[in-house]
């Protein structure tokens, strides 16, 4: 449960980052760069597709540190607008929680492959 959980929420922040992106343009933010924002859409669906895969350990690392990159440089974030205020609050809360269910979901897989080590 947990698995489907970070997968949709790995596409949410994957697809949320285009609308970021598009947000910046038409607000014509000051020294941002809203090609980096439409790039970085890519590693959140790498991580999706390989939790998808069953690649249960690869996928969740890959969403945990982007979903870690996303916590610690929201305090960073330029904020022009109460829709910029609003966008980045909710993608920061939702990266909070996909990192949350990365960890949750690895420390289980962890636990689960020390019994089995110690069972035999």
């Amino acid at each position: 449960m947990n698995i489907r959980i970070l997968t949709a929420l790995a596409v949410a922040l994957g697809l949320a980052e285009p609308a970021a992106a598009i947000i910046t343009t038409v607000e014509h933010v000051p020294n941002s760069e809203p090609v980096f924002l439409y790039l970085f859409l890519l590693p959140w669906l790498a991580g999706a597709v390989l939790l998808r895969r069953g690649k249960i350990t690869a996928g969740a690392i890959v969403v945990g540190l982007l979903s870690l990159l996303n916590v610690v440089s929201f305090p960073g974030w330029t904020r022009t607008s109460a829709l910029d205020w609003t966008t980045q609050s909710i993608g920061a809360a939702a990266a909070a929680v996909a990192l949350t269910l990365a960890v949750t979901v690895l420390v289980r897989k962890h636990r689960g492959s020390i019994a089995v080590g110690a069972a035999q």
